[in-house]
Parts: C-alpha cells; sequence; structure tokens
C-alpha cells in the first residue's frame, strides 16, 4: 500500500506539472487543454518486468491548437507590467527577452529558433 506521503508527493509532482505544461502551452494559445495522468506502467507497457510492474508513470496529453501550435514567437506581457512580465522571465527563464516591435510595443518574448526547427519539441524540452 502507497504511504500517505508517497500519496502527497505524488499528488504535488501531478499539479505541479500539470501547472507547468498549462502555463507553457495554454497560456501561450499553443495548446486549448492539457490532461495530466497518472497509471501504473504495466498498463501502458506490455514489457514491464515484475520489478517495475509498480511503477506509477506520468502521461502528459496536449490538445493542440494547430494554428498556434508552431508559431516560433510566444508574445508575453509588457514590459511595464512589472508583475506579470516577472512572472514571465521567472517561468521562461534565459529564453525570455525584452523586444520591440513594429507597433512600437515592449514586450517580453521567447523566440524558439526558426521553422526549421521541431517547436513543440523544443518547446517541451525547456519546460
Amino acid at each position: 500500500a502507497e504511504s500517505i506521503a508517497s500519496k502527497a508527493w505524488t499528488r504535488y509532482v501531478w499539479e505541479k506539472v500539470e501547472s507547468v505544461f498549462v502555463q507553457g502551452f495554454v497560456a501561450t494559445g499553443r495548446a486549448s487543454s492539457v490532461s495530466v495522468n497518472l497509471a501504473p506502467s504495466k498498463q501502458l507497457f506490455s514489457t514491464v518486468d515484475d520489478e517495475e510492474a509498480s511503477n506509477i508513470v506520468l502521461v502528459v496529453g496536449l490538445n493542440l491548437n494547430l494554428e498556434q501550435a508552431y508559431k516560433i514567437l510566444d508574445r508575453g506581457p509588457a514590459a511595464d507590467d512589472t508583475v506579470k512580465a516577472a512572472k514571465f522571465r521567472s517561468f521562461w527563464g534565459e529564453k525570455s527577452e525584452l523586444r520591440r516591435f513594429k507597433d512600437g510595443s515592449i514586450l517580453e518574448a521567447v523566440l524558439w529558433g526558426n521553422e526549421d526547427m521541431d517547436v513543440n519539441g523544443d518547446l517541451c524540452e525547456a519546460i
């Protein structure tokens, strides 16, 4: 039987992973929803041996918005919105930078390489 501490830790990890994927995909418009589930590894993989059968696997599903999923630039909050800009920078880290756009706005933004890259793969790796 799983201990209370183990259940609490599992719940914490589940909630943290869900929060990160919501912020990285749903908040940027790349996905309309995120589904995070826990499942015993023996239900997902037929090659699991007895020792690994009790392991729990975290499964993340994304309902991608195909019009937004492969964009190479995520625009964040305006630089003068210091609270939101700080949260954006905190989440994206080194990837975040201030950029000036043609309309004169200055926003936090994350550039994901170029159109030849696997943008969502790069995004998943960053998250």
